[in-house]
This record gives C-alpha cells, sequence and structure tokens, in this order.
C-alpha cells in the first residue's frame, strides 16, 4: 500500500497527557531509538517497505466529550479519523464505553481501540454494552510501540481496504444506478413500443373488424383475388348476387376457370395497373354471371396486402340497367332530332305532294280523258300515295304522327292481318298462329297494328331468304314490375313473331330500332320498318324486347297494355256530306300552289274563294268581309309570326260559331294536347286530294247548319 500523499487521521483520546504523548511519539515516530527500529524492522518484515508505509496525522483530546466534538468536526469537514485509541476510563465525564457509543452514533466508519488494564470479566461487560463490532479492538495495559504501530498499521490498511472498497462499492452503485436508469429506460421505451405496438395491432383489428363489416354490408359487389394466381379468396353477398353463382363456385377459383369475363384481356389490364401501383377507376366491362348473362359492370379496384400475400380488392357496381336507360334515353334524343329533321322535310315534302294528288284528281275527275291518259295519271297517282305512305312512315318513326286510340280486339285486328301477310310473305314463308285462350283488349288503331305486324312480318322474312316458318303467338299476362320505367305494372297483350332465320349479329342490336339503319344493300330497304313498329308501340304505351342468335334466328315480343273488361264498340257510319249551296271560303295558306290549288277545286264547286299568305293578312281580310265568310281553312304553320292555332283563336274570339278547318303535313297533336283536331272533321291532313277537300269542307257546313249558322 504506497503513500499517496494522504496522513491517516488517528484520533488520541486519554485523560493522562503521558499517555498522549507516548501515542503521538510512538505513532510519529519522532522520539524512537535505535533499538526500537532494529525491533521495527523486525516486526515489520512482512509488511511492505518504509517507502510504501503510510503517515499518520494524530489528534489528541483529554476528554471523551472533547474527542466525541472533534471527531463530529472533523467528519463534517469531511476529513474523518480511521482510527481512535480511547483510555477506557477518564474520570471525570464520559468513560472510553460511552464515548465510543457516540463516536459510532455520527461517525459509523471509526475504528476504535479501547486501552485498558481491567480483567476479560470486564472486558465482556464492555463487549456486552457496546456489541460485537469489527470496528472495537480492546488494547490491554501495559503495551508497547511495536504493538501500537503494529496495531495502527493495521487497522489504517483495514480502514484503507474498507475506503477503496466502499469507493469501489459506491462506483460501482453509480454504475448499477446508471445502468438501472438505462434498463428502466429502455423498459419504459420498451413498455412504450409494446403499448405502441398493442394499440396498432387493437386499431388494425378494430379497422379489419369495421373493413369486414363493410365488406359483409355493402350494397356493391367485392372481392378479393389474389395477384400470384388470380384465385379468389373472399366475396360479399352483392358479389355473388352480381356474378349469379353460388360461394363454392367463385371461391378458390380463378375467373378465368369460371369465365367471368367477357373478355379476359380487360382482367389482364386491370392486374397490370394494380401491379404498376396505379388504382383502377371507373373501368367499364361486361362480366357473364352464372347464367350466361352479360352484365354492365364498372369496377375500381386496389392492391393490398393481406396475410402476407399482395391481393386485388375489386369493387363492381352492376350499372347495366343505368346503361339500359342511358342508350334509351340516347336513342330517344336521336329520335327527337332525327324527328325535328323529319318532321320539316315531311311538311315540305307533303305540301308538294298535296299539290301533285289534288292536281292529279282534278283531272282524274275530267270525263273527257283518254284511257291512255287516265291510266297514266292514275300511275303517277299510285306513285304519291306510295310517297305519301312513305312520309307518314317517316313521321311515325319519329314520332310526329298521331295514332288513334280506341279499345281493339287483338285476335281480330290480327286475323284480318292474316291475309294481307300471306299476300305479302309469299308461299315460301309458312305461317304459324297461336292463339290465347284469353282474348285481350288493347287500346289504338288497327292500322298501327296492322302496320306493326306488317313490318315484323317483313323483317323475318328477308331474315330467311330460302323460306322457312314464321310462328305468330298471342298471350294475354299480367306483369307486376315492368323493365321499364315509363311503364306501369299490369295487363299486358305479348305478341312474339319469331323466325329461324339468320339472326342478327350482338353489335347491330343495339342499332336496329333508329331510322335509317339497315344491313339490306342498297335499294332493298328504307330502315324505317323497325324504327316505325318502335314508336308505334312506345305510342301505345308498351316496349319492344329482342332476342336474336346469329345463325339461329330472332325473337320479337311486343308489349301493350291488354284488358280483359273494356268493350269494342261498333263504329256509327258518318252518312256522306252534301255540298249545298256556295259559299264563301278565306283560305290561309303561304304556299302559293296550293293557294291555287284549292282554289281551283273550290271554284268547280261553286265556292267564293278569298286568299291569304299569312296570319296577318287573314285578320285584314277577316276584318274587311267578316259578315260573307262562311268557312275558314288554315294552314297551321305560317310565317309571320300567327300560327293558325293562333289565328284561329282569335277569330273564334270574335265568331265563336265560325268553322274553320285546320291543315298541315304535320301530325295533329303538333298542335297541342287541348286543342282537338280529327281527320276528317276539323283537320285536312297533307298531301290530300281534290274528294278530300270536298268532302271535308262539306261536312263542316252541315255541322255548321245544324248549329244555326
Amino acid at each position: 500500500m504506497r503513500d499517496s500523499g494522504e496522513a491517516i487521521r488517528i484520533l488520541v483520546v486519554s485523560a493522562e497527557s503521558a499517555s498522549r504523548h507516548d501515542f503521538v511519539s510512538i505513532l510519529t515516530g519522532k522520539e524512537a531509538d535505535r533499538e526500537s527500529e532494529t525491533e521495527d524492522a523486525e516486526l515489520f518484515r512482512d509488511f511492505p517497505s518504509a517507502a510504501d508505509v503510510v503517515r499518520f496525522e494524530i489528534k489528541t483530546a483529554a476528554q471523551g466529550e472533547e474527542g466525541y466534538e472533534m471527531a463530529r468536526a472533523a467528519t463534517a469537514r469531511k476529513l474523518p479519523f480511521a482510527i481512535a485509541f480511547i483510555d477506557a476510563k477518564m474520570p471525570p465525564g464520559w468513560d472510553g464505553v460511552q464515548t465510543t457509543r457516540y463516536l459510532w452514533r455520527d461517525c459509523p466508519d471509526l475504528q476504535v481501540v479501547l486501552c485498558s488494564s481491567d480483567s476479560a470479566e470486564s472486558w465482556r461487560a464492555t463487549v456486552r454494552r457496546l456489541g460485537v463490532s469489527d470496528r472495537l479492538l480492546i488494547l490491554n495495559k501495559p503495551f508497547g510501540q511495536i504493538e501500537v504501530l503494529q496495531t495502527a498499521h493495521a487497522l489504517a490498511r483495514k480502514w484503507l481496504l474498507a475506503r477503496e472498497v466502499r469507493g469501489q462499492l459506491e462506483s460501482l452503485e453509480a454504475r448499477i444506478a446508471i445502468r438501472t436508469a438505462e434498463l428502466e429506460r429502455a423498459n419504459a421505451q420498451l413498455r412504450a413500443e409494446v403499448a405502441e405496438r398493442n394499440a396498432a395491432l387493437e386499431a388494425l383489428r378494430a379497422a379489419e373488424d369495421r373493413f369486414a363489416l363493410a365488406f359483409r354490408a355493402s350494397p356493391m359487389g367485392m372481392v378479393m383475388e389474389a395477384l400470384s394466381d388470380g384465385q379468389f379468396v373472399e366475396i360479399n353477398d352483392a358479389g355473388l348476387a352480381l356474378f349469379g353463382r353460388p360461394r363454392e363456385a367463385i371461391i378458390g377459383h380463378a375467373s378465368e376457370e369460371i369465365g367471368l369475363w367477357e373478355d379476359p384481356e380487360q382482367h389482364a389490364e386491370v392486374q397490370l395497373l394494380v401491379r404498376a401501383g396505379e388504382p383502377v377507376r371507373h373501368f367499364n366491362c361486361r362480366l357473364r354471371d352464372g347464367r350466361g348473362q352479360l352484365r354492365q359492370v364498372q369496377l375500381w379496384g386496389e392492391r393490398f396486402v393481406w396475410r402476407g400475400r399482395d391481393h386485388l380488392l375489386l369493387i363492381a357496381e352492376d350499372v347495366t340497367e343505368f346503361a339500359n336507360l342511358e342508350n334509351q334515353l340516347r336513342q330517344a334524343q336521336k329520335m327527337e332530332a332525327v324527328g325535328s329533321l323529319a318532321a320539316g322535310v315531311a311538311h315540305e315534302f307533303n305540301n308538294i305532294l298535296t299539290v301533285i294528288q289534288g292536281h292529279l284528281t282534278l283531272q282524274l275527275e275530267r270525263g273527257t280523258l283518254s284511257d291512255d291518259t287516265r291510266e297514266s295519271l292514275n300511275t303517277a297517282f299510285s306513285a304519291s300515295e306510295r310517297a305519301a305512305a312513305l312520309t307518314r312512315r317517316l313521321l311515325t318513326c319519329t314520332r310526329q304522327q298521331v295514332i288513334a286510340r280506341e279499345p281493339l280486339d287483338l285476335a281480330a285486328v290480327l286475323a284480318d292481318t292474316r291475309a294481307l301477310l300471306t299476300r305479302t310473305l309469299g308461299e315460301q314463308i309458312e305461317q304459324r298462329w297461336e292463339m290465347g285462350i284469353v282474348q285481350p283488349i288493347v287500346i289504338g288503331e288497327a292500322g298501327a297494328i296492322e302496320q306493326i305486324v306488317l313490318n315484323l312480318a317483313l323483317n323475318a322474312r328477308d331474315a330467311m331468304p330460302q323460306g322457312g316458318t314464321l310462328l305468330l303467338q298471342l298471350e294475354h299476362l299480367r306483369i307486376e314490375t315492368p323493365p321499364h320505367p315509363q311503364t306501369n305494372a299490369g295487363e299486358y297483350a305479348r305478341l312474339s313473331i319469331i323466325d329461324h332465320g339468320c339472326g342478327i349479329p350482338p353489335e347491330n342490336l343495339p342499332r336496329i330500332f333508329e331510322p335509317f339503319f339497315t344491313t339490306k344493300s342498297p335499294g332493298t330497304g328504307t330502315g324505317l320498318g323497325l324504327a316505325v313498329v318502335y314508336a308505334i308501340v312506345e305510342k301505345l304505351g308498351g316496349w319492344i324486347d329482342v332476342e336474336s342468335i346469329p345463325g339461329t334466328g330472332s325473337t320479337f315480343r311486343v308489349y301493350l297494355p291488354a284488358s280483359t273488361t273494356a268493350r269494342v264498340e261498333e263504329s256509327a257510319a258518318f252518312p256522306p256530306p252534301t255540298m249545298g249551296e256556295p259559299r264563301t271560303i278565306l283560305i290561309v295558306e303561304d304556299e302559293e300552289m296550293l293557294i291555287y290549288l284549292l282554289q281551283g277545286i273550290l271554284s268547280m264547286s261553286g265556292h267564293r274563294v278569298i286568299t291569304a299568305p299569312d296570319g296577318q293578312v287573314a285578320l285584314q281580310r277577316w276584318a274587311e268581309s267578316r259578315a260573307e265568310i262562311d268557312l275558314v281553312i288554315t294552314d297551321m304553320v305560317m310565317p309571320g309570326g300567327l300560327s293558325g292555332r293562333m289565328l284561329g283563336e282569335k277569330l273564334h274570339a270574335d265568331a265563336p260559331a265560325l268553322p274553320i278547318i285546320y291543315t298541315s303535313g304535320y301530325s295533329p297533336d303538333f298542335a297541342g294536347a287541348d286543342l282537338v283536331l280529327t281527320p276528317g272533321v276539323n283537320f285536312l291532313p297533307k298531301p290530300y286530294t281534290s274528294r278530300a277537300v270536298l268532302e271535308i269542307v262539306g261536312k263542316a257546313f252541315a255541322r255548321a247548319d245544324d248549329h244555326g249558322r
């Protein structure tokens, strides 16, 4: 143990000054003789060399109380005593035992050497008073220098070792405290991470629960597909309904196995997008359900990891009905646009045909014509009739032609049409008719029904150029949920026309009811037949469905509102009109050739004619000749801002009983629902013949005479 420069502090407490002096001399070596040095060398042979021996710093006290105060003060200054030599008996005041007790109370590391000459029995009593302690050493008087030095060195070494051990312990405790703090921080961080992980797991479980709930309850079809092999791993109820298959037929199978996609390339495109990290949005495709029917579907897709594997989540919305409605709206808009154009063309064309037919009939009524001339005029008149029929068909398919509404025995109408079909279809087409037990009554016009049957039958004949069988079925049924929103539940007559011809390609099906759309070669069809059928059926409040397989045939099913309670009434015959005496007639027409024609027809019958090119001039003529005018014939559409209807309203405001005949190349309902126009009564449709003009004028005068005008 080398001297580190620090002296070991020793406290000597003895009432005898000589004893204190001896301790100082012995421990500091100031009065040691040669003999004592020799003895020291002998006694300390096993001790370290003189250079390794510590130095002692000695402090003395004459009484126990004094020594206690010195020790307490030294401890407070952090210069504690290591050893205390205390005399056992120090009268008066504290004895050695009492002094030791107080010293140990405030200086717990102090090593005490009690010096006494008492017997062993008294020492046992001392130990009982102080207790057994490794800090207590008893030194019997008399003792020599060597005994004191040996005791001091041993206790000093022990004290130094104890201090070193204590320092190491304190250092160890400090390191332990630091490490403990680090561990506590690590534990706290670990606990926080565990808590965070648990919270994340709980949030994940909650999210999975919410996802599972949303997945199951979603009204849109949802399916999860493994990106590795394309197999379906989960599907919700809406998806099962959309796919039209049981769960076991989907889970564990790939879409290619069940033939889900109409175009598998679209499926590959969706997978390619999600693999590239791009979401799929509003992807339009067609999927095939369990019955083989195609559904128009809009897809959303996302890539996600589930159970450690990449998956594709597909959300499918069935937009089939929406697409159908959109197609119907597009068709209606197209028909409306075509109708506006066709109506204008038909109006002008009817004006031309009116002039042609009117003059032809005027000439045909002459009795001086040669046979060749009459035949030539009849041929021209037949051609004009065909042109007029084509115009009517054009107006019908564009919703511009009115259709009368009256109860009809549909079976009777079809029976009347059968003979016409036989002549029209030819011998190569065999007709088969299947009429139901209950004969439905429909509200419509016999001519319109005949057009439906005739056009569909001609379409079937053209699909069977080598001949075949045409099946016509009539059924009465109740439909609770019509497929179109503009129709109502109730009783319906279903007329089915079935052929076994070439069929219709799928790409043409959406367009077959468009005006002028035809797949026939030029000159063999106008493209108006099916458009006319569609328009008539729609006007009658029904709908038409088509099924066709190329190479197998087509089925057209026409649904018309029907009743089993309505009664078909016999129409009363109208007596043929008489011309009567000549009258004055105001003709309002902007087409000069028509004015000339009407003047010629009416003048030949003895009537006086006043003409006006538009509504404003007609009002002037009325003001000038009000008392003379017996009848007004006015076109519905005229220039100058005053239509035929507006003119009629002004005239009726002045003369309510004035008979007015309206004429137009448009449909009668062009004037509006509140103005009732009836062909042959107060409406003269263009084109017209001279006979039609004279007949309607005669009827108008007859009614006026009956009402006292």
